[in-house]
């Protein structure tokens, strides 16, 4: 089924609305769609497209708060005739009996932004600074053009000498 493919069936169309209400958060429509959409599917849930429907119907129980309802449904879709449903209704299934995990104050990462100066700030790499007695960086190096330039704006110089350009025109072909 592709989710993005324009609808040409009244059941396609019913899918469409479920798969755009669940994208948007809006769980318990998703779930009304689904439904709707199984039940005019050819063949309804024992089709193909029903089983696949069925399978986006029990992710929205879930998200709507409907576990146990998902898991049966999808204990349903386990014995589908369908292979592939099954497989996928084995997955999703595996997927939502897996134990929920709790996560403590302990396991996020703090970051205080008034350190980090404004906002306006925020993402621009800035050099560390250095210890006069260290050894100056490598030519050509992004610390060395960094330190060339605060040099020139220190004393004055514009950033790039003029005729700089013409010169490299000159030495190429």
């Amino acid at each position: 089924i592709g989710v993005n493919a324009a609808p040409e069936e009244p059941h396609e169309e019913i899918f469409a609305a479920g798969v755009k209400a669940m994208k948007g958060g809006y769980y318990k429509d998703a779930v009304r769609y689904f439904t709707q959409a199984v039940a005019a599917a050819p063949g309804g849930l024992t089709g193909r497209e029903g089983g696949q429907y069925s399978v986006w119907l029990a992710q929205a129980l879930q998200a709507a708060g409907r576990t146990k309802e998902a898991v049966g449904l999808l204990q349903t879709c386990e014995s589908h005739p369908d292979s592939d449903v099954r497989k996928i209704s084995e997955s999703v299934l595996y997927v939502l009996r897996a134990p929920e995990l709790k996560l403590g104050e302990e396991n996020f990462v703090r970051i205080d932004f008034a350190s980090e100066g404004p906002p306006s700030e925020w993402g621009r790499w800035k050099p560390k600074p250095r210890d006069p007695d260290d050894e100056p960086p490598e030519m050509y190096s992004l610390e060395w053009y960094v330190e060339e330039f605060e040099k020139r704006q220190a004393l004055g110089q514009p950033a790039e000498r003029e005729g700089a350009a013409a010169e490299t025109a000159l030495v190429l072909p």
